[in-house]
């Protein structure tokens, strides 16, 4: 995934650049981007996403960026277009927020929750996400007989209520402090937009609720867990069926990141049957 500055000025109106840092990423290459007009992050899509697929994942900063909503801004090509292709991958230019990863403390998450809950309710975006509750329940199933996967996992698998049906909203799909960048007024911002667009808004408010809040010595993070919630459900219009079902929106996450790339994580799945058997503790969180 060869990059060079002169490729970048030659697609991208900017001047004496620089690659300052490849970050750390697992699937794609993601720079770090100098240059004489400002600080950019430059980054190519997973190898998996086609045309069609990069051109929804970029579509989505424009919208953000008319809402105000604290997100990167991208930066098009001289030519207008949102992305290039080179060396078998697509590629697009992001604003650089300057800060770090938030704290994880109650008033971060506090405002990670308020964030959340400006997201859900934004209107006007017409794109939907790939990532639906449907798609994903069938992959695990599949995986699961296929990896010969524990019978307590699939048990767990099968008990998840259909979420699918459930209101839909603006999602970004992977609600996080790690996927969050704070600057230097404290101001929160939400990064990594892949399969962001209209989806199961339960699938958001979930997410976090096991993944995030319980560590992987199975300790509950209460407290910010509250804060979380408190910042979302007190500027949310989400439904008392949806807040209901919360939890099993949590589960269902949980359980999908178990059987991942092949690969079977008992610690998960450990997560997955301390969190059901302390349902009754970690939905207090949510009151």
């Amino acid at each position: 995934m060869a990059m060079s500055t002169t490729l970048i000025e030659q697609h991208w109106p900017l001047n004496d650049t620089a690659l300052k840092a490849p970050l750390a990423n697992s699937v794609r290459a993601v720079w770090h981007i100098g240059s004489r007009e400002g600080e950019y992050i430059l980054k190519s899509a997973d190898q998996s996403k086609d045309q069609a697929a990069v051109e929804r994942d970029t579509a989505i900063f424009g919208f953000l960026r008319q809402h105000d909503f604290p997100a990167p801004a991208l930066l098009p090509t001289k030519t207008g277009q949102a992305y290039i292709e080179h060396d078998g991958r697509y590629w697009y230019m992001l604003s650089y927020i300057a800060g770090d990863r938030p704290e994880r403390t109650p008033d971060n998450f506090r405002q990670l929750g308020e964030l959340t809950a400006q997201l859900h309710s934004l209107e006007g975006y017409t794109l939907e996400t790939s990532f639906t509750f449907a798609k994903e329940i069938g992959y695990m199933r599949r995986r699961a007989t296929e990896q010969h996967a524990p019978a307590e996992y699939l048990q767990l698998v099968n008990q998840l209520p259909d979420l699918s049906t459930f209101p839909t909203a603006l999602i970004h799909t992977d609600i996080g402090m790690n996927n969050a960048i704070q600057d230097t007024a404290g101001q929160i911002y939400l990064i990594d937009w892949d399969d962001a667009g209209i989806g199961t808004r339960v699938l958001d408010v979930g997410f976090p609720l096991i993944c995030g809040f319980l560590t992987e010595d199975l300790r509950f993070e209460a407290d910010n867990a509250k804060a979380f919630y408190s910042g979302y459900l007190s500027n949310s219009t989400i439904t008392d069926e949806e807040r209901s079902h919360i939890f099993d929106a949590a589960l269902f996450y949980v359980l999908m990141y178990t059987l991942d790339d092949g690969h079977f994580y008992e610690s998960n799945l450990k997560k997955a049957q301390w969190a059901v058997e302390h349902r009754g503790e970690i939905e207090i969180a949510l009151k």
